[in-house]
């Protein structure tokens, strides 16, 4: 099977704090792979590392084969809701929008193919109506969505996310589920952040454990396992219920 990232021996830190230590591992093309961890396990530094947005100590990182220069086209990243600045006065088609630029072309005027792709985009995520609302306006969920639609729009073939997740309402978190099933019936690469543990199994067909060091990767069903769980989070008897691992 052909990997959409490789990763070998990668180290991370901040200042005298280690974030990641000496991590290998190669996730899968054509799949969906959940990280998981506890807070300050190192999650969304393996993302960031991976994508050159913050400086590893050691390490190399592939992604579909090749160094990240060479792929970068083919590779979208989606951060963190946190990160933005919501207050931008931007509408949700220009975000989307923004996912047909290229390193290089970026003040030529975009092609009537650029707006058709980001117009599907639009649909794919369910946000025609809102086309011209400006980005601050929008709940949680619809404000993950935007971004989900950008990356759409770049048309890639691995996406990174880093916690889609997080503060969208549970009718949210299905619509970006099932997007995601339909990117991998198309043979696109899903690697993401994930904090909800009871929904792992469902989900994922590759799971990346971290905590700074790596706990296990490989297949979901053979790595979600309670010595796995308990190496990262420790033994909390509650978690080990609700799993029923």
């Amino acid at each position: 099977m052909n990997s959409a990232l490789d990763i070998e021996n990668l180290s991370v830190s901040y200042g005298k704090k280690i974030a990641l230590e000496n991590i290998s591992l190669s996730i899968p093309a054509g799949q969906i792979t959940g990280i998981i961890g506890p807070n300050g396990s190192g999650k969304s530094t393996l993302i960031k590392s991976a994508m050159n947005l913050i400086p590893a100590n050691s390490g190399n990182v592939r992604m579909l084969g090749s160094e990240l220069d060479k792929v970068r086209k083919r590779v979208s990243y989606v951060p963190q809701r946190e990160s933005v600045d919501w207050d931008y006065p931007v509408s949700v088609f220009d975000v989307i929008l923004m996912g047909r630029y290229r390193p290089g072309r970026l003040f030529l005027p975009l092609s009537a193919e650029d707006r058709k792709i980001a117009e599907e985009s639009l649909e794919r995520v369910q946000l025609t109506e809102y086309r011209n609302t400006q980005i601050g306006q929008l709940s949680g969920g619809q404000q993950q969505r935007v971004f989900i639609g950008r990356a759409l729009a770049q048309r890639a073939e691995l996406y990174l996310m880093d916690e889609p997740f997080a503060g969208v309402d549970a009718a949210t978190e299905k619509a970006i589920l099932d997007l995601m099933f339909d990117m991998k019936s198309q043979g696109q690469s899903i690697v993401l952040i994930h904090h909800d543990l009871v929904s792992v199994r469902d989900n994922f067909d590759h799971l990346v454990i971290l905590k700074n060091k790596l706990i296990a990767s490989g297949p979901t069903s053979e790595v979600f396992t309670t010595k796995n769980l308990i190496a990262s989070y420790g033994g909390s008897m509650r978690i080990m219920q609700e799993l029923d691992v």
